[in-house]
């Protein structure tokens, strides 16, 4: 049996741009077959790094290593869809972690030619130099998805022990959160409840106080894949500050550096009744100057909160890469944001 496509350009394409295109659509269409080829295969090692959580006895308890097991439990009943995973064992020689021949599964397989290209390099990097490995971690890959959604890609490590509590490999899964992660309550989704908790407890408010309920707030308003992937250091001083800003709503810049060294997170919230696209552009391109990146994405949040946010993921390279404190860069948007305030109230007085 065969299944027939009838694809219609919008366009017109010149025939110098058709074996591209066609090269793309069958790449896309290979992809498709590696990711539900080695579907169960995938599953089964999510299975398998489970039952390997116990073993992480260094610096946790036993609330965390059950955390950590419930986490691999729930992208194993399809919170997560799989696309890919390989298998790494650390070497002795200066700590590396190299890939194990033929471990590769769907998008990973060896047969698939390198579809992480530098990006394996990288995360290999900091796996290698990290002191502090975490039994689970979630990052984002720059390279986009060629399968279900057109997306960066998710990425979840899970660090491999031995008897003693020693890292001895890793396995790395790319794939996809499903809607029902960013849609649900993190009191519904391990790792980020827990993650949750220990903010709160930090801060020391009283059980339902009102405090305690506007930083859960905080928290469960809080961009997910940001959750994921804040040291929790700096997650707890970020909520806190966020938590203030509702008292005296003013411009306001958080940023945080992605652990491969690609792209930086910059969270901004601005007072609401400012916000427009205009100010959104000035504001973007004071982070591409002060920081030396492109931004290549943005998110922005309007709702009845007094403040609006937006999310900058700017893309940065070694050779222009700048150092500009943070504290610079937030004056000069707080600078920018009194300025357009005053003008936004000047054509109000006008239009009077």
């Amino acid at each position: 049996k065969q299944s027939h496509l009838y694809i219609q350009l919008a366009r017109y394409v010149s025939e110098d741009r058709f074996a591209d295109l066609a090269d793309d659509i069958l790449q896309v269409i290979q992809d498709v077959r590696y990711a539900t080829r080695d579907w169960q295969a995938m599953r089964a090692k999510v299975k398998e790094c489970q039952r390997l959580i116990p073993n992480a006895k260094k610096a946790l308890t036993e609330e965390d290593r059950q955390e950590y097991s419930e986490f691999l439990n729930y992208l194993y009943e399809d919170n997560f869809t799989l696309l890919g995973t390989r298998t790494y064992k650390r070497k002795t020689v200066k700590d590396e972690f190299k890939p194990v021949s033929n471990s590769g599964l769907g998008l990973l397989n060896d047969s698939a030619g390198g579809f992480l290209n530098g990006e394996e390099k990288d995360f290999l990097r900091h796996a290698g130099k990290s002191k502090t490995l975490e039994p689970v971690t979630v990052f984002k890959l720059h390279k986009k998805s060629t399968v279900h959604r057109r997306v960066p890609i998710d990425a979840v490590c899970v660090a491999h022990y031995d008897d003693s509590g020693n890292v001895i490999g890793l396995q790395l899964f790319i794939g996809l959160f499903t809607s029902v992660t960013y849609s649900r309550s993190i009191r519904g989704i391990p790792l980020l409840r827990h993650r949750a908790s220990k903010i709160i407890r930090r801060a020391g408010f009283t059980e339902n106080s009102h405090d305690s309920r506007a930083l859960r707030h905080v928290l469960e308003k809080f961009p997910r894949d940001e959750l994921f992937q804040y040291n929790l250091d700096q997650l707890y001083q970020t909520c806190l500050s966020i938590l203030y800003l509702q008292d005296r709503p003013r411009v306001a810049l958080f940023k945080r550096e992605d652990i491969l060294g690609q792209y930086m997170s910059c969270l901004v919230y601005i007072p609401r009744d400012r916000f427009d696209t205009r100010l959104r552009v000035k504001f973007q391109t004071v982070l591409e100057d002060a920081l030396g990146g492109t931004c290549s994405n943005y998110y922005s949040t309007v709702d009845d909160s007094p403040l609006a946010r937006v999310i900058y993921i700017l893309q940065v390279k070694p050779t222009t890469r700048k150092e500009t404190p943070i504290h610079v860069i937030e004056q000069q948007l707080r600078d920018i944001g009194r300025t357009w305030a005053e003008l936004l109230d000047e054509a109000i007085y006008r239009k009077i």
